[in-house]
């Protein structure tokens, strides 16, 4: 049986893989599985998690300017919406590979 997860956090992906061994099932052959936040642990689990990537850095630049100009009493935007990006790494493949 084919399983698939997102998990809200790379920290949780690394979970999912450590209970999919527990359960004698592998990454990606059994377990499709994606992370999010593309922090470290996604690149010293094995295998490596695919992951969704953020701008955490452009995030905490932006929480900066934001809270400086609102001190100031200058307008900051209400909604903010940056691009994420896929990075693909072990834990997934397409299924014509497997």
């Amino acid at each position: 049986m084919w399983m698939e997860f997102f998990a809200s956090s790379d920290l949780i992906a690394s979970q999912v893989i450590q209970v999919g061994a527990q359960m004698d099932k592998h990454v990606p052959e059994d377990i499709q599985l994606v992370g999010f936040d593309d922090v470290m642990i996604s690149t010293v689990t094995t295998p490596q998690i695919t992951t969704i990537h953020q701008p955490v850095e452009e995030m905490a630049e932006l929480c900066v300017e934001y809270i400086t100009k609102s001190l100031k009493n200058e307008p900051v935007p209400q909604k903010i919406v940056l691009p994420v990006r896929l990075v693909q790494r072990g834990t997934t493949v397409l299924k014509t590979e497997i």
